[in-house]
């Protein structure tokens, strides 16, 4: 699902058009976010402020798009820097956790030769 969906929905942006068709599974990627954004929040520490009202995910949510202008971006940073993800951790995002140079984490190594 893009991010864009996902954002516009953790935001309460309801009537943006993908969301009624998709509503089941965004309310489990919301469910997700909750269940992260704690420790999302004890990983970042102070990156992003105190908690200043409403609940922590949301104001975490609110902090990261406010430094970042999207959940894709936010994304694509928390995965740099942090090394976690808003809605969880996935194969895909392993890159951010190879050293430049190294091998790519997706690809199989290559089998060796034996003989």
């Amino acid at each position: 699902m893009a991010a864009d969906t996902v954002e516009a929905f953790l935001k309460d942006r309801v009537n943006e058009a993908g969301i009624a068709q998709k509503w089941d599974l965004l309310c489990a990627y919301r469910r997700r976010w909750e269940q992260r954004a704690g420790r999302i929040g004890r990983i970042t520490g102070t990156y992003f402020g105190p908690v200043t009202g409403g609940s922590a995910a949301q104001h975490l949510l609110e902090s990261m798009l406010a430094q970042w202008k999207s959940l894709r971006q936010a994304s694509v940073e928390l995965i740099r820097h942090f090394g976690e993800t808003p809605l969880g951790h996935h194969r895909i995002h392993d890159w951010a956790r190879a050293p430049r140079g190294s091998v790519d984490p997706l690809r199989k190594p290559p089998i060796e030769d034996s003989g």
